[in-house]
């Protein structure tokens, strides 16, 4: 039986606003895989230039695609849909979110001992509206942009079960446009961060695995796949 493939994907995770997952990053893809997963997060954003500092959550779903272009290098596309939800601190903004995102990731399918070794690299954008409860005609809107940098390796005790951990940069950037005249612009306040997970894998084609972030931004999510 092969090892289990992990998925990225974000949902952006997600999700909803933007898309944390990375998944396990070092493992090698023959031909494609699709993967839904839900995910809840929390990190601290502050306004470009400096404070206040607030935490922003955000969760929903994510759906990935992934192709192996070759033994080494795959790429993924991602679709957020509008199912996410996001909240800044002490705001009663609450959208609805939506958006996409593209991975590529570097996978060597030998072995470094018992320790497979992988890298990511991942940007999601998604956006967001609400409407005014002073007025029936104006919105007030969220744009964000999240690019992940992400090393990792993985362990596989037995065939079916592997754990996998490594470390992340995310360089998440937020706009809020409220109503048509207020602007403002948020950026992740800690960009270093560590994540690691385990996945289940009870044939080829199946795989469900649960991962655990830590750091600037905090997250949990769950995530089922089908390898074809």
């Amino acid at each position: 039986m092969r090892r289990s493939i992990v998925l990225i994907a974000g949902f952006f995770f997600s999700v909803g606003a933007r898309a944390g997952w990375t998944g396990d990053p070092t493992q090698s893809l023959k031909k494609g895989a699709v993967v839904m997963g839900y995910q809840t997060d929390t990190r601290s954003v502050e306004l470009t230039g400096g404070s206040p500092t607030k935490d922003f959550q955000s969760r929903g779903f994510v759906v990935e695609f992934r192709n192996a272009l070759n033994p080494v290098v795959q790429l993924s596309f991602r679709a957020l849909p509008f199912t996410g939800r996001m909240n800044l601190e002490d705001t009663s903004f609450n959208p609805h979110m939506a958006g996409a995102g593209v991975g590529l990731y570097l996978a060597p399918p030998e072995p470094l001992g018992p320790i497979h070794l992988g890298a990511a690299a991942v940007w999601d954008g998604a956006g967001g509206a609400q409407k005014r409860e002073t007025s029936s005609k104006e919105y007030d809107r969220v744009f964000s942009s999240d690019t992940t940098l992400a090393a990792g390796a993985s362990w596989y005790p037995v065939e079916w079960i592997g754990v996998y951990a490594g470390a992340a940069y995310d360089s998440f950037r937020m706009r809020f446009a409220v109503s048509s005249y207020a602007k403002t612009n948020w950026k992740e306040n800690s960009p270093w961060g560590g994540y690691g997970g385990v996945t289940y894998s009870p044939n080829e084609a199946w795989f469900l695995s649960a991962e655990v972030r830590g750091g600037g931004e905090r997250s949990l999510g769950a995530f089922l796949g089908y390898k074809y």
